[in-house]
């Protein structure tokens, strides 16, 4: 069982000051949000965005998604695991125990590589600290920049059950991305989002 105490991350930003692993509009955050946004008007005034719901994942995650930096060691009791599989990593965490922890699913953008990533990780609800089980802080000098979107279980729960996958659902391009068809709101996505699953598969919706 893990605890709340939190080990010291040796990873240090550039300016020096203790800005890892919390919630905050960061300049690199907001240069990351600022890149996103760019691409997707470009797919737009190119016609490679749909003419309805958004330009794509990283519309979605520019227009809906908070920021990090990361990573950081993580808090004591909990352990790294299977490199390369952020999504099914930061789901089982977040099933685990969904009181204490929120799912989190949107991009990454490492200080040495020009393209966002699309990745997962969890968040503890008490503070908001970004727990990423799949990338470890040692080899990095310099912070990544984290942009996602915290889910609750009424979101998640109709979006993995058409998926069948645990995790990755903003890029379910098997089902025609779902979470991307319409404007995201919290409250009437799951209703939308139950109705697809009716129609994909003829059963009723999850209770």
């Amino acid at each position: 069982m893990d605890d709340d105490v939190t080990v010291s991350a040796t990873l240090q930003n550039p300016s020096g000051s203790a800005r890892l692993g919390v919630v905050a509009d960061l300049p690199e955050v907001a240069a990351l949000r600022a890149g996103l946004v760019a691409e997707s008007a470009f797919r737009r005034a190119t016609g490679l965005a749909p003419d309805e719901g958004y330009a794509g994942l990283h519309d979605f995650v520019a227009q809906h998604g908070v920021g990090w930096l990361g990573p950081i060691a993580l808090p004591r009791g909990l352990r790294y695991r299977t490199p390369k599989q952020c999504f099914a990593n930061a789901f089982r965490l977040y099933r685990r125990d969904p009181d204490k922890y929120q799912y989190v699913e949107g991009v990454v953008l490492p200080a040495d590589l020009p393209i966002p990533i699309h990745h997962a990780w969890v968040i503890r609800r008490a503070d908001g600290l970004l727990i990423d089980q799949t990338l470890r802080p040692e080899s990095r000098s310099i912070p990544w920049a984290y942009l996602g979107i915290p889910f609750e279980w009424d979101v998640l729960n109709p979006a993995y059950a058409i998926s069948e996958q645990q995790g990755g659902f903003l890029d379910d391009w098997r089902h025609g991305y779902p979470l991307l068809r319409a404007a995201y709101d919290p409250a009437t996505t799951p209703g939308r989002l139950w109705d697809l699953y009716e129609r994909l598969t003829g059963r009723e919706r999850c209770p």
